[in-house]
């Protein structure tokens, strides 16, 4: 007789633990493996932001750990999904802009030594004012704002509203 007392007390534990999931979930928070896909594709895009060419554009990587997210996303979490791959553009579309700009100061760069040239130009190109203007720009001040949110959103499991700077 214990043991189906026993029982019954865990079944009741176990249903009223699945009705406060739901209600939570209810309430505008998401899955933890959906937040912990979410994050993976956050890094997955800012790692490689830096890393992209005008040849290949972002790594396959990227791509693949937002469709990780994808794959586990319910509701409410396909507007975050959305969100990565809007910041995944603008990341993209901010350093091919970089790319571009770096490419035109090249032609015109003379470097002082040809064996320590990428040196020169990298230190060149770090203190040219129209780099300085493009990483201050409005589109790469959206991409940090939006980075922000979504991490706050994903890292804290809640479907709030998706920061305006990833619309």
């Amino acid at each position: 007789m214990k043991t189906a007392t026993g029982i019954a007390v865990l079944l009741l534990l176990a249903s009223g633990a699945k009705a406060q999931i739901q209600k939570t979930k209810a309430a505008g928070a998401m899955s933890d493996d959906f937040a912990k896909a979410g994050i993976k594709a956050l890094r997955a895009i800012q790692s490689d932001g830096h890393s992209i060419s005008l040849e290949s554009g972002m790594s396959a990587k990227v791509s693949d750990t937002i469709d990780d997210a994808d794959a586990t996303a319910q509701g409410k979490e396909t507007a975050i999904v959305s969100a990565l791959r809007t910041l995944q553009l603008r990341q993209e579309t901010n350093n091919l802009s970089l790319q571009a700009q770096k490419a035109l100061f090249e032609v015109g760069f003379e470097p002082k030594s040809g064996v320590l040239r990428d040196i020169e130009l990298q230190q060149a190109w770090d203190k040219d004012p129209e780099h300085a203007a493009l990483l201050n720009s409005k589109d790469f001040a959206r991409v940090a704002t939006c980075e922000t949110g979504l991490e706050s959103l994903l890292r804290g499991r809640r479907l709030g509203p998706i920061p305006e700077a990833c619309q």
